[in-house]
């Protein structure tokens, strides 16, 4: 039978999901139920001659199994450690890197409470950074707990992706025992080869070209901020700061190219090239979507190299069924989806649409136009297949994918050749040799950046599955392609059926950006040991900043704010490297001050700002205790910055809609509230919820990613979290 493969790498990558969401004893069952089922199909001769039933029979008794062993062995005897504290000795098994208050560090742990232990890992983080070295044995009192979903993001699901099953906090003041190791395998100097690529662009360029650079390269997306991610995933291009198989296949067909002008033997090209493609599989830490792409890439040469040509479908299925047969939790990984169902929308849909348009637009042998033509096919074929996953995992599509993907993949295919040259030569050459790649490296970067910054401010550039309108309109096209089909099937009624399904997407996507073309934004994101809040009105943004040390150090495009409250004690520094921006009001003042230019501002006592229309802060200071209250369109949003009184607060500040702490003031129970967002790191997050009411809708910044509130003209509010 024919492309068997890719039938049982798909089977196998959707049941194992499945799987992943089913109780231990029902799954028990099933495996039960389905081994059964396997043995009548096999006995009965009618039956035993479809064999593409005893394939997804045999491949769905292989899931079961798979996930059956893989939470009895490697999951379940982790449950005792939820919400305990216990002793543990590990290795630093990968990079550690510093995320907003912590450092986190991934250990593989070979002892609990001084006992030896089936080895796991664990994601720790630790206010402080840890005196530590990679494959270093760790030996310390840590607080162990199960990750826990969050809102609009399954938590659980993400770091399960990751063979992590538990996390902890370190308690510095305990103390820890570091011991160094001599023996190191092979994968300490992998690791030891990724810091010194991670480091190449933090010497040559600054944070903001080398974090990106760093994140297109080899993946590593800690250092960029929320917003220029923000802008990647708003446009449809996010899949190209995440190591993918496209990064993959421009690497590869790049020294592929290189090898064959160098006159080297074709076999040994295909040699040289499979070793290569291992070792970037290696630095870039085995991500699930670069193994696939991968293994598919091996395939590929190890067939050129017998003369035969491998079936790109059965390559793909191989690929993922290998992968997923031997990590389970990797079937929960969201960029093994897209990378697979990418990969299979090229396969089946990217030769008859670019055939499709070259014939409509009876294009002659110009290169430039049919590059144009392949990467609108290649876009159009992705996203036939991943605008599915999408939907469902971020529940939003971007409607200029097309478009971002043919302004910004030509730069990120430049980026990663000057990259990997800079790589390969940096230390046998001297820097002016290098300067025409490194100059050119960073202008490519910076164009990138200020494109996607360009791209996303488009209007009406993405669509959210939270418009209720989305919903509605899937109803009508579903309804229009039923009637249709069952109706008239000529083509030119399908065409005038798909005409109208987009214009009903058009009609509502539209009819909701203009009446909510007023609604206000709140992103309130944990940096350091500050509390800040941005608020944005369709181009408009506010700054709120509260911060206790001097040494922070904001990434801010200060030029961007309307308005910008900075409470911190490097204020004046701040404010003299944007003189031009800078208004300083005075202690006593305390009328409305309404802001309409571009303004950097900074006060210490009580005041009421309207930032917008319908829209009043009041900022008060009770002793050294910090407060501001937002009314939005009536809906109340009152910050604790630093803990405080709350028996001292004016009536109209203890009834709100919204809580966000940077600290819990006492008499915390005198403020009454729907929602409270704690803004601390993990271990003062734990102590804040254990004292609040468990009934409020409790949210915590010391989860991943940020949370923002979207207010409407009525006062209506959603929450969400940013990942």
């Amino acid at each position: 039978m024919s492309r068997i493969f890719i039938r049982i790498g798909l089977t196998f990558l959707t049941l194992l999901t499945v799987f992943s969401t089913i109780r231990i004893i029902f799954l028990l069952h099933i495996s039960i139920i389905v081994l059964l089922l396997t043995g009548v199909t096999c006995s009965v001769r009618k039956l035993r001659r479809n064999k593409t039933l005893i394939i997804v029979l045999a491949t769905s008794l292989l899931a079961a199994v798979s996930s059956y062993l893989n939470y009895s062995i490697n999951i379940k005897y982790l449950e005792k450690f939820d919400d305990t504290n216990i002793k543990i000795s590990g290795k630093l098994i990968d990079l550690p890197y510093k995320k907003q208050t912590t450092t986190n560090y991934l250990l593989k742990v070979e002892e609990v409470n001084d006992k030896k232990i089936r080895p796991f890992n664990i994601k720790l983080t630790c206010s402080e950074p840890l005196e530590i070295d990679i494959y270093d044995k760790f030996t310390g009192k840590i607080h162990a707990y199960s990750p826990k979903n969050i809102p609009e993001f399954n938590l659980k699901a993400y770091y399960r992706s990751k063979n992590i099953h538990i996390l902890g906090h370190i308690y510095n003041y305990l103390g820890y025992d570091v011991e160094k190791t001599v023996k190191h395998d092979w994968y300490y100097y992998i690791l030891k080869l990724r810091y010194k690529l991670l480091t190449i662009p933090m010497y040559l360029f600054n944070s903001d070209i080398s974090g990106i650079i760093n994140a297109i390269f080899l993946g590593e997306k800690h250092n960029i901020p929320e917003e220029t991610k923000r802008n990647f995933q708003d446009i449809g291009v996010y899949h190209l700061i995440a190591v993918s198989g496209v990064h993959l296949s421009i690497i590869t067909q790049f020294l592929f190219y290189i090898l064959k002008k160098s006159k080297i033997k074709i076999k040994i090209s295909y040699i040289l090239t499979t070793l290569a493609t291992i070792l970037f599989m290696a630095v870039s830490g085995f991500s699930v979507s670069v193994m696939r792409a991968g293994i598919m890439t091996i395939i590929l040469f190890l067939g050129a190299m017998i003369f035969r040509i491998p079936d790109s479908l059965n390559s793909l299925g191989l690929a993922v069924f290998l992968i997923t047969l031997f990590n389970p939790n990797s079937a929960l990984d969201i960029g093994l989806w897209m990378s697979t169902f990418a990969t299979l929308g090229i396969i089946l849909f990217e030769s008859n649409i670019r055939e499709y348009i070259e014939t409509k637009l009876n294009i002659n042998q110009n290169k430039i136009i049919k590059h144009i033509i392949l990467t609108i096919s290649t876009s159009l074929s992705v996203s036939l297949l991943t605008i599915p996953i999408e939907i469902l995992f971020f529940r939003k599509i971007s409607v200029i994918f097309i478009l971002s993907n043919l302004l910004i993949l030509p730069i990120v295919t430049l980026i990663l050749n000057f990259v990997l040259i800079l790589d390969l030569f940096y230390l046998i050459l001297p820097i002016y040799v290098l300067s025409p790649i490194i100059v050119s490296c960073g202008l490519l970067t910076r164009a990138l950046l200020y494109t996607t910054k360009i791209l996303s401010k488009i209007p009406f550039s993405v669509i959210s599955l939270d418009y209720k309108f989305v919903k509605l309109c899937v109803i009508f096209s579903i309804i229009l392609i039923i009637c249709q089909y069952f109706i008239n099937r000529k083509h030119k009624y399908i065409k005038i059926t798909l005409i109208l399904c987009v214009l009903i997407f058009a009609t509502g996507f539209l009819s909701y950006r203009i009446f909510s073309h007023n609604n206000i934004e709140i992103l309130v994101q944990k940096y350091l040991n500050s509390t800040n809040l941005f608020i944005s009105k369709n181009s408009n943004h506010v700054g709120i900043i509260y911060a206790h040390k001097k040494d922070i150090n904001y990434k801010l495009e200060f030029s961007k704010y309307t308005f910008l409250y900075l409470d911190t004690p490097n204020c004046e520094e701040i404010a003299d490297k944007h003189s031009n921006n800078l208004v300083i009001v005075p202690i006593n003042f305390d009328d409305n001050y309404e802001i309409d230019t571009k303004k950097l501002v900074r006060f210490d006592e009580n005041i009421s700002v309207s930032f917008f229309k319908n829209t009043l802060t009041d900022f008060l200071k009770i002793d050294k205790y910090k407060f501001s209250l937002i009314n939005i369109n009536g809906t109340k949003i009152l910050i604790c910055f630093n803990g405080g009184d709350a028996s001292k607060l004016p009536e109209n500040f203890k009834n709100c809609d919204v809580l966000i702490l940077g600290a819990l003031p006492i008499n915390h129970e005198n403020i009454t509230a729907n929602t409270v967002i704690i803004s601390t790191n993990k271990t003062d997050s734990d102590i804040i919820l254990s004292k609040l009411n468990k009934n409020l809708n409790l949210i915590s910044l010391s989860d991943v990613g940020n949370i923002y509130l979207n207010i409407g003209s009525t006062g209506a509010y959603k929450i969400g979290r940013t990942h």
